[in-house]
């Protein structure tokens, strides 16, 4: 009886010993194809965020460089206008300046600006809508000069005020770029807030 008690309690040990290796062997493998999910997630993630950011600041620039044009051809037009040989007609000559367009360039910065959001992090998001907000000044400042050319020679503070959002811009894009450029490569923390 000893004996067939002995191969019994030998099975039984043995049994177990399968059964937590079958175990520990399941567990490992569902960690593994858990942390290659999460991999693979990161990895689609950052090219997510890299395509959002890249065409995000692609369309800055496009807003940014009609406002821009704008001012030239405002000192263009100013200049014809100020000249003792103007004849024309300094609403007609104002009305050249096309910042209904610049405006309308700095409305589709909103798509890609939503993408970012989606995407994340928070911090890279909220600094992109300063972005938007600082290009709606420059582009608003920028119209004000516009809109008073027709009528009369804008101030100095009004122009030299158009030339100060135009550097809020600049100064906002960098910030954005240094921040998505640490999220893209590690950096920073990634993690959104709620």
């Amino acid at each position: 009886m000893d004996g067939q008690l002995a191969t019994i309690l030998a099975a039984g040990i043995a049994a177990s010993v399968t059964l937590a290796g079958a175990v520990i062997a399941y567990r490992a493998g569902r960690r593994q194809v858990r942390d290659q999910g999460e991999i693979a997630h990161s990895q689609w993630l950052r090219t997510q965020r890299e395509q959002a950011y890249v065409e995000y600041l692609t369309t800055c620039e496009v807003a940014n460089d009609a406002i821009y044009k704008c001012s030239i051809k405002f000192d263009e037009v100013l200049a014809q206008i100020s000249s003792p040989d103007f004849a024309g007609n300094r609403s007609e000559a104002a009305s050249s300046i096309e910042i209904d367009q610049a405006h309308n360039l700095v409305d589709a910065v909103q798509h890609p600006l939503n993408r970012i959001i989606m995407l994340g992090p928070h911090s890279v998001a909220e600094q992109a809508e300063k972005v938007k907000w600082k290009l709606w000044g420059y582009a608003d400042a920028t119209e004000s000069i516009v809109r008073r050319l027709r009528l009369e020679t804008p101030s100095q503070r009004d122009v030299d005020l158009a030339g100060e959002k135009m550097n809020d811009v600049f100064i906002g894009r960098e910030i954005f770029t240094k921040m998505a450029s640490q999220v893209l490569t590690g950096q920073t923390s990634d993690r959104r807030r709620t």
